[in-house]
């Protein structure tokens, strides 16, 4: 591959950055989705925190209303059932900057 098509780290970086920006921004306008728990609220917040998405009450219905807000925010379409397959934050944010 010639060097100009390669992604360098910083541009890794600040992909995965934006994506877990968007995975959190998704989370919270999610309408199924509903965080009261303060330590969960921090998880969020916390770009190292890797947790379940069970964890946050993401169930078939959540996973729906994500796709419909990746679409309708960010332009980045994925089926409920391709985010099925990505079941931790970390993994649902590589999904979203795999799309960037």
């Amino acid at each position: 591959m010639p060097i100009w098509g390669r992604r360098s780290a910083p541009d890794a970086h600040a992909r995965w950055v934006r994506a877990r920006g968007i995975v959190v921004s998704g989370l919270r306008a999610n309408p199924v989705v509903v965080l009261f728990d303060p330590d969960l609220i921090a998880a969020l917040d916390d770009p190292g925190a890797d947790l379940e998405l069970e964890t946050f009450g993401f169930d078939s219905l959540a996973r729906l209303e994500f796709a419909v807000h990746l679409s309708a925010e960010h332009g980045i379409e994925v089926t409920a059932e391709e985010i099925e397959r990505h079941r931790t934050l970390s993994d649902l944010t590589g999904l979203v900057a795999s799309l960037l």
